[in-house]
């Protein structure tokens, strides 16, 4: 018997025969279906006759089939089949058939295949699928539960009836089925086998095995013995009836019949609560794999909106004009069947983001938004973009995975159907259905749902803030450089890129998609700029700035009356009031800018300003808050000129992070990484320990120890960046996302701060220091290790989450590199890197209690999640592994003339050059979809090509053998990652502009050195899948031959080609 899945489907069977009579005159062969089941299918219940037996006459008394007339009734919505085979012995007046056991279970499978996809089960079956057809091996996965009726697992000693019964074939010339009359002899070894391979496969299946109580004219035919299997998961009964009877019932009352239908509903529902529990588990991981850490992020950090403002949104009557039906209130557009999207719009700091907060958090949105549901299922979800967050706060992927969990989470049986696939494999693999392609179909197929199932209302904030995350490499430097034109203040002073209007053109068609979709409503908020405009003429629209008057006065006044220390006197509250309105009239609707103000205003007031000094500072403070004379500008000119260099560097580290930076690491950088008694041109060979980071001691503590260094780090951020730069928790932001795009416009601000020279301060140098001074102080690093799905020498182990620092030392390594940094200085702090370390990974195997010191046989950078992940342990031998890929072609230089370390293949690691040509194909475990840092891996683009060079001058061999393959046949293989359709698969972060374009020239260049340093064009490589075998020549035109662009370069290579036959020749 074969218990189906829950979600399986009903399939139609193919009955021949309308009347119980008219059954049983023909035995069928193969599947027959005798109820379809009711409702949603829980189990397929196959019944397998045994010798001699009939597809539907074994299972019947008169006209009475007992699974068709009284086990449906018992099981409505499982689905019941019967299958039949010629199983005669031997026939009296035709031919036996000469099928085997074997031979007839592998025609079972085929047919309950055909009949559904998954598969059934009988004991030769399972075997069969298990050992000689891997295409079926899933089989017993998919088997819940088996019943024996009278079935012999040890042979019997009555197989002379069956052959007297052969034995009048001969009578009549006919041959009989001896195949099978061979197997049933006492302690047949075929039964043997198949009996203990099937109790290998079924451990984890319940058994039932019923017996015969009764004997027959010849005696039991199948004794207790050899009707029974030995095993803990196998339930024994027996029916007071002969082997000839044991099975027939004509009467649902009959013992019987209650004995085996109350085996077969036990499990069915064994099943069903098993399968209903395994379905919960799949649902509950694909929610987790949807979700990412800072899913909330956003929303959490918007304040709340003041007490009494915003209150007319969701109100019925209007407080003033404007263009959604005659009303500044959102209700009409919440209850009725009106166009499916609403675009709220105001200029940059206006609030949009808190009103829209507002919304989604006021249980009046639901209450409008159920009139419109009609009684339908409703279902809301949120999205806060974030530009000044992690990559999934702002892109795409983000977008999708947040909508898809909560929806999902609110409707968790659409899972099997948005998710299909994942639910018909056995384990889910979140990088698989992770991708966009998978993410955008789920997200399809949930809408389709849509009209029938439930209505939906999706909230989206900031949509200026989206940005094209996953397809950087495909954008130029030029598409990133912003410029300041435009029709508004938000395009005009805040500027805008190519990358980002392409992104915002491709947001809104997203949700314009969308909402043209039955039962989908959607509302937006943006900045007032053209690709928005365009995209959502015509729908209902509500431009913010035109209806806060009311809102920023009881906002100003209030601050006004709860931020004045001293009582004010009645002549000072009116002039306050007054100062309110005049508030209002200035600042545009622009919340953020009141917001400002006001503080300052309270500020002088408090320090015994009169109302009228106020009067005059206000008329003083600029109108807007960006450009040569915005607001920001006042406040940066009011910062304490003794503090200026302390916010000039704040500003500038900012600006210059890979990642988003800790209190402490911001505290560590703005250090610099020289010791205050020392200059950036000291000697560090006479005094190494200048650098701060190279002096510092270990010294691991716990994260919450650091906690007084943030609080310390918080007021200094106050006191010296005039509240520009604010960090609520633990990293350090931007105040509004206006700030980071007024500090981009360097040429507005660097007049008013301190300029220190590269010299006296390098933001790169200073943020390598800080990464490695907080690696020595990061207990989590060694007692919470990363651990991967590699289970090898030790344990699959690897360094912590917080492995971040090393992948950011690289690019700030990097970016020392580019701009000439003090070579010395640069160079100590890797080598201090590398010994840091060294010592990290030593203590978290003591922390791991693993007593081989893997560091005496490995590098350090063996355990790095980055560049390998779960796949096999790399082989790095120094860090040289890591350098070369992020092309620090002048630290490389400096270790290889050094003499001690060599170029060439070493033992059980591979050659230098290999690092430098070719890149990792595998897929970074913490540039994952889980991930939300701007994780880069190390070895996923070519280093520049003067590192090649580099590595040649030193002796490099191009044809050097190395686990398998050679370092030429390797980088040519590479070409296939970078000009194949389906692109690598980046990490994600700060932008890299045209990394693709980068890494195809790159590769090619690769290709010409390494022919003219003795390549061979004719090795033998792979194609792009791998299989075709080809030379390395023809590769390379096959891989160049339809891109255009590199037409000259081809012809080069061909010259090369013909240059390098001619000096084999």
């Amino acid at each position: 018997m074969k218990l189906r899945n829950l979600f399986s489907k009903k399939s139609k069977s193919d009955p021949t025969q309308d009347s119980k009579a008219e059954s049983f005159d023909k035995a069928p062969l193969g599947t027959y279906v005798l109820h379809e089941g009711v409702d949603e299918i829980v189990a397929d219940i196959v019944f397998v006759h045994g010798l001699r037996g009939h597809a539907i006459n074994t299972w019947s008394k008169g006209l009475v089939c007992w699974p068709r007339d009284f086990l449906k009734n018992d099981i409505p919505n499982a689905r019941i089949i019967t299958w039949g085979y010629d199983s005669s012995v031997a026939n009296a007046f035709k031919y036996a058939s000469k099928e085997s056991i074997f031979g007839h279970s592998e025609t079972l499978l085929g047919d309950m295949e055909r009949l559904r996809r998954d598969k059934a089960l009988i004991k030769s079956a399972a075997y069969q699928s298990h050992g000689r057809h891997p295409s079926l091996g899933e089989i017993y996965h998919n088997t819940k539960g088996v019943i024996f009726l009278g079935t012999p697992h040890r042979g019997s000693d009555k197989t002379d009836f069956a052959n007297i019964i052969a034995n009048v074939a001969k009578v009549s010339f006919r041959q009989p089925n001896k195949q099978l009359v061979g197997v049933l002899s006492p302690d047949s070894d075929v039964l043997e086998n198949q009996r203990e391979q099937f109790t290998t496969i079924t451990q984890n299946t319940p058994i039932v095995c019923i017996r015969e109580e009764l004997p027959t004219a010849i005696g039991v035919i199948v004794p207790e013995y050899s009707a029974s299997m030995d095993d803990f998961n196998v339930r024994k009964d027996s029916i007071p009836a002969n082997h000839m009877d044991m099975i027939r019932f004509s009467s649902a009352q009959d013992i019987g019949y209650g004995r085996v239908s109350g085996h077969i509903v036990s499990l069915v529902q064994v099943q069903a609560t098993e399968e209903n529990k395994e379905t919960q588990m799949k649902m509950d991981h694909i929610l987790a794999a949807l979700r990412f850490e800072t899913i909330d992020d956003r929303e959490e950090k918007i304040e709340r909106a003041h007490a009494e403002t915003f209150n007319w949104i969701l109100s019925h009557q209007s407080h003033c004009s404007t263009e959604v039906e005659g009303s500044s209130s959102i209700v009409p557009w919440l209850s009725k069947d009106a166009k499916p999207i609403c675009w709220i719009s105001g200029k940059a700091g206006s609030g949009k983001s808190t009103l829209m907060k507002y919304i989604w958090t006021d249980e009046r949105t639901r209450t409008h938004l159920s009139t419109w549901a009609g009684g339908k299922p409703l279902l809301l979800a949120s999205f806060f973009f974030y530009e000044r967050g992690g990559s999934f706060q702002k892109s795409r992927e983000g977008l999708i995975r947040s909508l898809l969990h909560q929806i999902l989470s609110q409707k968790r049986e659409l899972i099997p159907i948005v998710f299909k696939d994942e639910f018909e494999i056995k384990e889910i693999k979140p990088p698989r259905f992770l991708s966009w392609p998978k993410l955008k179909n789920a997200f399809e197929i949930l809408l389709t749902h849509t009209s029938d199932s439930f209505k939906l209302c999706i909230f989206a904030d900031g949509l200026d803030e989206y940005r094209i995350m996953d397809r950087m490499e495909d954008y130029t430097d030029d598409d990133f450089e912003l410029f300041y034109d435009g029709k508004n203040d938000d395009e005009s002073v805040w500027g805008r890129s190519h990358w980002i209007a392409n992104g915002h053109r491709e947001i809104a068609e997203l949700f314009k998609v969308a909402a043209d979709t039955t039962n989908v409503k959607i509302c937006l908020s943006s900045r007032e700029l053209t690709p928005f405009q365009g995209a959502f003429e015509g729908f209902p629209h509500l431009r913010l700035h035109n209806l806060t008057a009311t809102d920023i006065t009881i906002f100003t006044k209030t601050n006004f009356h709860s931020g004045i220390k001293s009582i004010p006197t009645v002549d000072e509250t009116d002039g306050m009031d007054r100062l309110a309105e005049e508030i209002v009239l200035k600042a545009q609707g622009v919340f953020l800018w009141v917001r400002l103000v006001v503080d300052i205003l309270i500020a002088g007031f408090n320090n015994g300003d009169t109302v009228p000094e106020l009067r005059v500072k206000l008329e003083s403070i600029p109108p807007r808050l960006g450009g040569k004379r915005g607001l920001y500008i006042e406040m940066l000119k009011n910062i304490d000129p003794e503090y200026r260099l302390q916010a000039s560097r704040y500003i500038r580290l900012l600006l210059h992070a890979w990642n988003n930076l800790d209190l402490v690491d911001l505290e560590f950088a703005a250090e610099g990484p020289f010791e205050k008694k020392s200059s950036s041109d000291v000697n560090l060979e006479s005094h190494p320990d200048a650098l701060i980071a190279v002096k510092a001691p270990f010294n691991l503590i716990p994260d919450e120890q650091l906690e007084p260094r943030r609080k310390k780090m918080r007021l200094r951020l106050m006191s010296r960046c005039g509240g520009l730069l604010e960090a609520p928790k633990k990293h350090v932001r931007f105040m509004h996302q206006t700030v980071k795009e007024f500090f981009l416009r360097e040429e507005l601000w660097i007049h008013l701060l301190p300029q220190e020279p590269q010299s006296s301060f390098d933001p790169s140098l200073a943020l390598l220091s800080a990464c490695i001074l907080r690696l020595k102080c990061l207990e989590e690093l060694v007692s919470e290790p990363y651990e991967g799905n590699h289970r090898g020498r030790y344990g699959g182990y690897y360094f912590g989450l917080d492995y971040i620092y090393i992948a950011d030392s690289m690019h700030y390594a990097a970016s020392s590199e580019g701009h000439g940094a003090n070579k010395e200085a640069y160079f100590s702090l890797l080598d201090e890197l590398d010994l840091t370390c060294t010592q990290l990974a030593r203590a978290s195997f003591l922390r791991q209690q693993i007593q081989t010191d893997p560091i005496e046989e490995r590098h350090w950078s063996t355990l790095e999640p980055m560049g390998h992940g779960d796949k096999r342990v790399s082989k790095h031998g120094s860090i040289l592994s890591v350098a070369i890929p992020a092309g620090l072609t002048s630290y490389v230089e400096s270790k290889l003339s050094g003499g001690n370390i060599s170029v060439r293949v070493k033992l059980g690691e591979p050659p230098l050059l290999a690092y430098a040509v070719s890149i990792d194909s595998g897929l970074p475990a913490l540039v994952h979809h889980y991930s939300v840092n701007n994780y880069a891996g190390i070895g996923y683009s070519l280093p520049d090509i003067s590192v090649v060079r580099l590595l040649l001058s030193f002796g490099a061999d191009t044809n050097e053998q190395y686990d398998g393959a050679t370092v030429w046949s390797e980088a040519v293989a590479t070409g296939h990652k970078y000009f194949n359709r389906q692109r690598i698969l980046f990490a994600r972060g700060i932008p890299r502009a045209g990394l693709i374009a980068q890494n195809k020239r790159r590769w090619i260049e690769v290709m010409k050195i390494m022919l003219r340093h003795g390549a061979n064009p004719e090795v033998i490589c792979h194609d792009a899948q791998g299989i075709a075998r080809s030379t390395a020549k023809e590769v390379i035109r096959d891989i160049l031959k339809d891109s255009a662009e590199y037409s000259k370069d081809l012809v080069e290579l061909e010259e090369i080609f013909k240059g390098r036959a001619v000096s084999v020749v």
